[in-house]
Parts: structure tokens; sequence; C-alpha cells
């Protein structure tokens, strides 16, 4: 299967256009692909991190409850004091 030149996801064949980072795709050959990109990179496409949909949901959701925590602890002190 070939992969994006910018991400290193796996496409279909026919995609035009890398349906996790939105990078145009060419059609060239798949070693070059993946020559370039270990080049460009550094790194294997397996061992980046993705950042989609559910990895955001799971990063506001750990913000979100981290912010909660923090006001609560304010607000028990706040009430211990009087």
């Amino acid at each position: 299967m070939p992969k994006c030149r910018e991400c290193g996801t796996e496409l279909n064949e026919n995609d035009k256009f890398c349906i996790y980072c939105g990078a145009k795709q060419e059609k060239n050959n798949e070693e070059e692909d993946t020559f370039e990109y270990d080049e460009i990179h550094n790194t294997s496409p397996q061992k980046r991190f993705k950042l989609n949909r559910q990895n955001l949901k799971i990063f506001g959701i750990t913000i979100l409850t981290i912010g909660v925590f923090a006001i609560s602890l304010k607000l028990i002190s706040l009430i211990v004091k009087k």
C-alpha cells in the first residue's frame, strides 16, 4: 500500500489526499516515498504520533479533568480556612 509523503499513513491506491494530514498525494514509486520520508523525518511512519480526533478528545478531557481538580482543591482550601 502507498504511504503519505508527509505523515506516513497508509493510503488506498487511488487516494489523492491523505485522510489524516490532508497532504496532496502524487503517484510515485513506493520505495522512493519511503526513502524520502525517512530522510526528511529521520523516523519511521509507525513511530510518529498521529494527531487525530480521538487523540484530541483524550487531550481535551485530560486538560478539563486537571482544571476541575485544581478548582476543587482551591475551593476546598477556601472552605477549610473559614
